[in-house]
């Protein structure tokens, strides 16, 4: 048994993959070096944090959604997302996390995530720069119609009163 243990603890340490259990909370409790290696922290830093903080804020909503999705019905995701460094930089990442269930009653008692770092996101950087543009773009123009609306509804109010 003991040895089972030493080499499962070994395959956890020296794999070239993130690895990291977390609690139904988020929050991680156990990781491997490589995965402290990703974030740019140590394993103090990042052991108790809850890894929803460590995401880009631009992928922490859709990333929630998922981690409770799993939570509900118990199957795994996967998802590409950035987290971030103590120094600022984005570093993308491909994320599975599976159900670790308890053997008798078959409930989730913690998760299991596996990150891999990625150079570029499935869509490649430059046309996901290109969709953040549109993105930035539509919503510019959606505040600027509400603004020249919202003025003109204004402007009929006060003249009909």
């Amino acid at each position: 048994m003991q040895r089972s243990e030493e080499h499962l603890s070994t395959l956890f340490e020296q794999t070239a993959a993130g690895i990291a259990e977390r609690d139904l909370e988020g929050r991680l409790i156990r990781v491997n070096e490589r995965l402290c290696q990703i974030l740019g922290r140590t394993r103090e830093q990042v052991l108790g944090i809850n890894i929803h903080e460590l995401t880009h804020p631009d992928d922490r909503a859709r990333s929630i959604a998922a981690f409770h999705q799993l939570l509900v019905d118990g199957q795994p995701f996967s998802i590409e997302k950035r987290y971030l460094r103590p120094d600022g930089t984005a570093v993308w990442v491909s994320t599975t996390v599976s159900p670790i269930r308890q053997s008798a009653a078959q409930q989730t008692g913690s998760v299991l995530a596996v990150i891999v770092e990625i150079k570029t996101p499935a869509c490649g950087i430059g046309l996901w720069q290109q969709y953040q543009l549109l993105v930035d773009q539509l919503v510019a123009k959606i505040v600027s119609t509400w603004v020249v609306f919202h003025k003109r509804c204004s402007s009929q109010i006060i003249v009909t009163l």
